[in-house]
């Protein structure tokens, strides 16, 4: 395990499906990282047309990989599932250290995330576990704030506090979804990760979207979130049970009956933490990027996509 963490890389994955979101997210790092390595893997399943190919290899700092579906169980080629995250995720971090990972419906907006970096810096000289420890003492583990709102921009209080005491996770989450986990979790979850439901149920159990991480291979991560992670993920029942659905999500809404919806592999990032650990995992600095919608919001990510290429010149 590394003490501490080298530069960052970057990280994504897509199908031939998003590969115009790719692009995008490729341009924006080009644009405010323009020296950092990109590693792109290719979610793209046999038989479908590769002639684009090509052009990603000739990306400048673009890494093209091809996804091993082969080295995985058959259901991991269920892309809709989303198995496949945690399986780049780990490989990546194995590999680089620390990483960015990123959907390819990020679009970064400005360069400086040195800020998110401090948060973990400050872990330099602490041991195993001790972050947690200090957290419990200062009594700041749990926040008793109303998740009814969304969080923007850059809060110094908390990010000042973070920095202080040392608290945050080794893997931190940014972009919440407006709604808690115990009414995006099916009940079928529980069978794999016992937790305490009268926790889940609580206004600060939020949930976070696990498509955007900034992730330092430290004992901590790997021991008790990514094997775990990459466990669920090989299982067919764990990450995304049978007779799964994905209705809409009243906003911040927790107390829906158990089992109502699945939100896949974003409530078991945030259950592990709840129920493992109990302590803030969110880096909450989310001003740096925002997300593009490719299918329900056809004309905003059109005029995104303008202004990154208008930007460029």
């Amino acid at each position: 395990m590394i003490d501490w963490f080298p530069e960052p890389t970057f990280v994504t994955a897509a199908s031939q499906t998003h590969l115009r979101g790719f692009l995008r997210l490729v341009h924006t790092i080009q644009k405010f990282h323009p020296e950092s390595k990109i590693v792109f893997y290719d979610l793209t399943l046999p038989g479908y047309n590769e002639d684009w190919v090509e052009d990603i290899k000739r990306l400048c700092n673009v890494v093209y990989r091809r996804f091993p579906f082969m080295t995985y169980p058959n259901h991991v080629e269920d892309l809709s599932r989303f198995r496949w995250k945690p399986l780049v995720i780990a490989d990546a971090l194995m590999e680089f250290g620390s990483i960015w990972y990123m959907d390819s419906s990020i679009a970064l907006k400005k360069s400086n995330i040195s800020h998110v970096h401090d948060l973990l810096r400050c872990r330099m000289n602490r041991k195993y576990n001790q972050p947690l420890k200090d957290a419990l003492t200062l009594k700041i583990v749990t926040s008793k704030t109303n998740v009814t709102w969304i969080e923007s921009g850059f809060h110094r209080e908390k990010w000042s506090e973070a920095l202080l005491f040392c608290y945050k996770y080794a893997y931190l989450l940014h972009s919440f979804t407006g709604h808690g986990i115990f009414s995006a979790t099916d009940k079928a979850v529980y069978e794999y990760f016992p937790t305490d439901i009268k926790l889940l149920k609580s206004k600060s159990a939020r949930m976070y979207e696990a498509g955007l991480a900034f992730v330092v291979r430290t004992k901590e991560v790997v021991e008790d979130i990514l094997k775990w992670y990459v466990l669920c993920a090989l299982e067919l029942g764990c990450m995304s049970p049978p007779g799964y659905f994905l209705p809409p999500i009243r906003p911040i809404d927790n107390k829906l009956a158990i089992g109502q919806c699945e939100r896949f592999q974003k409530h078991f990032l945030v259950e592990r933490y709840r129920g493992f650990f109990r302590k803030k995992k969110e880096g909450k600095e989310n001003h740096y990027h925002h997300r593009v919608t490719e299918l329900g919001d056809q004309e905003n990510s059109a005029k995104v996509t303008k202004q990154l290429t208008s930007d460029a010149h």
